[in-house]
């Protein structure tokens, strides 16, 4: 009696796990499945979001999903990034943090249709849409999301790590903060000097700091760049075409006054 009554404690919990993995409602596609719907979502639903990239990367936890009629909605925290080269780095250029979102989808054929990714209210409503969003046992994980964040990093910096092989190139894989950036003030450029030439549109494509960006153009790729000069006085902006060496365009100016110099 008591080995039966064993028996059906397991099956009840084991019953139980099985619940908890697949959602609720009807029964939800397993994770494995999940996973890639949900990457292939949270690249379609930020690719034009944020500052373009050479690579776009994403990264996810899925807290849990409920099936209803056919309509799916997946409970998940996520991160999204673009990746571009900066100084001879592979830079995080734009992108976000951990958020929490709710995915919904619908059935199409086989397969699942992404109707919306809900994202919660910033500011005071935080807290309040959360609630509103996530049930109770997944509230918790999302309102402490920052604790997902190395995770959901080392995902998407798998995106940037695929990429950099299909070129053939090596590069370190980092944030802004691992640049180390040295602005034009730091080198005894006038603050005056340097917000004029922000200011400039032509200067808007290349670096804000000493140092180099890249970036493809109908298939070819370009450096641009932003020097000092400090024994002639000059700040230099360039662009060089990366495979002939060829420069395509450059400035220089004053680096007292910020005139624009017409040099050869």
């Amino acid at each position: 009696m008591k080995k039966q009554f064993a028996k059906i404690i397991l099956l009840v919990m084991a019953a139980a796990m099985l619940f908890s993995f697949s959602g609720c409602g009807e029964n939800a596609p397993a994770k494995e499945m999940l996973s890639p719907l949900v990457a292939k979502a949270i690249i379609q639903d930020n690719e034009n979001g944020y500052l373009e990239g050479e690579c776009s990367g994403e990264g996810h936890m899925i807290l849990g999903s409920s099936l209803t009629g056919g309509n799916l909605k997946v409970y998940a925290l996520t991160m999204y990034g673009n990746y571009g080269f900066q100084n001879g780095m592979f830079i995080k250029i734009s992108g976000s943090g951990v958020i929490p979102a709710v995915l919904s989808f619908e059935k199409d054929g086989s397969d699942y249709k992404l109707l919306e990714i809900e994202y919660p209210q910033d500011g005071a409503n935080y807290t309040e849409s959360i609630k509103r969003m996530f049930p109770l046992k997944y509230r918790s994980a999302a309102l402490h999301c920052d604790s997902a964040y190395n995770g959901l990093l080392s995902q998407e910096r798998s995106y940037a790590e695929t990429y950099l092989k299909s070129i053939g190139r090596k590069a370190e894989i980092g944030e802004y903060r691992d640049l180390n950036i040295v602005l034009l003030t730091d080198s005894g450029v006038s603050v005056d000097v340097s917000n004029e030439l922000i200011r400039d549109e032509r200067l808007g494509e290349y670096p804000y700091w000493i140092g180099t960006a890249e970036y493809l153009e109908s298939g070819k790729r370009y450096v641009r760049s932003l020097s000092l000069d400090e024994a002639a006085g000059h700040i230099v902006y360039k662009t060089v075409e990366a495979e002939s060496g060829e420069t395509t365009e450059s400035f220089v100016f004053d680096a007292v006054t910020g005139e624009e110099l017409d040099l050869p």
